[in-house]
């Protein structure tokens, strides 16, 4: 059994976490000018009662011979940009690009905030930005991330999204539900992708993870609902933008039918266990 000390110790850690995440919330909202890469390595690091190790391992040549890299801004040395929400496809989808391409390229992802793609913008970066159902996100990261108030994940997803919505002109919408039932499609759905790209995008189910959400947001409280209510809209605006490339997911598959990326269709796609990138 847990003894006081320890309650109280996890009720801090749980402070300092969604501390951290409106603060790197707040701060993704100020113009791009004076916002810093290091900013947001410091407001992490602030908070954690060690510091996170702000990197991502990537999973194909060139990228495997150094190791660890950071997880950094775009900038005009970048070839392309693949963001979205946490638990939106990003490391399938970045991973598949980047076992696609033959020669180095710098393709960033995983920051999930909506500086990296105001930076990607500015420098006139391809930028490639997921789309999953705001209620299936949610879950996904409050999986992942159980201590974060529910209410910070919406706003972040709204936030994030609000953005998306009026420089969607810019950028390259793709659905979860494109990227993985028909991950190649990619190729031709953004002239960057399919320019980078040697050979056609495979999934590697070794980036997926197929167990359920482990939580959930709570959908019974008035002001989870009005956020998730305000979600589903807007998610239903950035659709109707979105040229979907793999036929309606309404139909029901034939039997023993798999999707083209090889990946069966009855497997659910959810968020990396803790400690992995989204």
């Amino acid at each position: 059994m847990h003894g006081q000390g320890d309650l109280d110790d996890e009720r801090m850690m749980a402070i300092r976490h969604n501390l951290r995440r409106a603060a790197l919330l707040a701060i993704d909202l100020l113009p791009t000018a004076i916002v810093r890469h290091e900013t947001y390595r410091n407001i992490r690091r602030r908070f954690s009662r060690t510091p996170e190790r702000f990197t991502v391992k990537p999973v194909a040549p060139p990228f495997t011979k150094g190791g660890w890299r950071e997880r950094t801004l775009a900038g005009p040395e970048t070839d392309l940009v693949v963001e979205g929400f946490p638990g939106s496809a990003n490391s399938w989808t970045a991973n598949a690009i980047r076992r696609a391409i033959d020669q180095p390229v710098r393709i960033e992802s995983h920051f999930h905030y909506t500086v990296q793609l105001r930076r990607a913008l500015a420098h006139g970066v391809p930028t490639v930005v997921l789309l999953r159902e705001p209620g299936a996100a949610c879950d996904s990261l409050k999986s992942k991330e159980p201590q974060t108030f529910d209410s910070l994940i919406l706003l972040h997803w709204l936030f994030y999204y609000r953005w998306v919505a009026r420089h969607h002109h810019a950028l390259t919408l793709v659905r979860f539900e494109d990227v993985t039932r028909d991950i190649d499609g990619l190729r031709h759905a953004d002239r960057a992708v399919g320019r980078l790209c040697t050979r056609p995008l495979q999934g590697d189910a070794l980036s997926r993870r197929h167990s359920p959400a482990r939580a959930a947001i709570a959908r019974d409280r008035p002001w989870t609902r009005w956020l998730l209510a305000k979600a589903s809209q807007r998610h239903r605006q950035l659709v109707a933008i979105v040229e979907p490339w793999t036929e309606s997911l309404d139909a029901p598959p034939e039997a023993g039918t798999r999707a083209t990326n090889g990946t069966p269709e009855s497997e659910p796609f959810d968020a990396p266990a803790a400690g992995t990138s989204t």
